[in-house]
């Protein structure tokens, strides 16, 4: 679908993906947020087979329809990683930039993303801000994005740009240049949780020269019952086999030197799968998985937590089940 103007064909230079499952109360504020005037902005939301308001989802449609392109995820597995890939798929511009559709781009985005349009790098990281959009408030999810870029932009040394490029796993934020995804086939997992750990640490790795800036271009929004915020096994399975499968992929690569900078420690997402609730066996059984690989998967310190916890847990439960006898 191209655009004209003044009867010359325009191919656009930047195209935004939006992967969307059920949220089309919130997809009007993320178009909004976007300069949708601009020709030079390809649009595509692909929907991950919503089940939830479908006739609001048609009316997005049906006001959109000659301005962003919607497309359907039909085949393969139903993720965001999927309808993140059909995207890719329909991408024609220069850079690529990437959105949740319960999210929403900052003020400053047009301006922001016209500074960069002519940049010889590969990968533009920007800051971002996060709000929770039941109370409004200003919600902790962008911290570690923030944290990262500022530590680049006050001192680009390589420890803190491997950071950039190997822990900031986000899609979001940035702006990536489309024939480096081509080139290299760079594609995300289409896995429930986590898909894009691997497409950024491949990006990440691939790139040239990449750039940064200390200045809000999204904002990420916490909303109730998210895939971050309830128990699946089934995620969980697919953020531990990711996270297994960026760290042998990036201790294959870098230097041992190299790795110890990024700081890449897995043992959050163990001492957080016993704080949520997921039994020891499960644990334990994706810890010597890590072994097996040669990855070490907690400290001491975080062993002593998940031990601590589970029997804390087996404990409260054994004393519940006394108690109703």
């Amino acid at each position: 679908m191209e655009k004209t103007l003044t009867g010359e064909n325009i191919e656009p230079v930047f195209s935004i993906i939006i992967p969307h499952y059920n949220s089309p109360r919130l997809l009007p504020r993320l178009l909004s947020s976007i300069p949708l005037d601009r020709e030079d902005i390809q649009v595509i939301v692909v929907d991950d087979r919503s089940d939830k308001d479908i006739e609001l989802l048609m009316d997005i449609k049906r006001k959109y329809k000659d301005r962003i392109e919607f497309y359907r995820n039909n085949n393969g597995r139903k993720s965001a990683g999927a309808a993140r890939n059909i995207g890719l798929k329909h991408a024609r511009g220069k850079w690529l930039i990437f959105a949740d559709s319960d999210d929403y781009f900052s003020g400053s985005f047009s301006k922001m993303i016209d500074e960069y349009r002519e940049s010889e790098c590969d990968i533009i990281y920007f800051s971002a801000d996060s709000i929770d959009n039941v109370t409004g408030k200003r919600s902790d999810r962008h911290e570690k994005i923030e944290k990262k870029v500022k530590e680049y932009c006050a001192e680009p040394s390589r420890a803190n740009e491997n950071r950039l490029r190997f822990t900031v796993i986000e899609p979001f934020c940035k702006m990536i240049k489309r024939n480096l995804v081509e080139e290299n086939h760079i594609r995300f997992s289409e896995s429930i949780a986590a898909n894009d750990k691997w497409f950024s640490t491949l990006a990440g790795f691939h790139a040239g020269k990449i750039d940064a800036r200390d200045e809000v271009l999204y904002v990420i929004t916490r909303t109730p019952g998210s895939l971050t915020q309830k128990k699946d096994e089934k995620a969980y399975n697919d953020r531990m086999k990711e996270g297994l499968k960026q760290i042998v992929f990036l201790k294959r690569v870098l230097s041992r030197e190299q790795w110890g900078e990024l700081e890449l420690n897995p043992g959050w997402l163990f001492t957080s799968a016993a704080y949520i609730g997921y039994s020891g066996l499960f644990i334990f059984k994706w810890m010597a998985k890590y072994l097996i690989k040669g990855v070490r998967p907690v400290s001491f310190d975080q062993l002593k937590i998940v031990i601590s916890v589970k029997r804390n847990s087996y404990r409260e439960r054994f004393q519940k089940k006394i108690s109703d006898t």
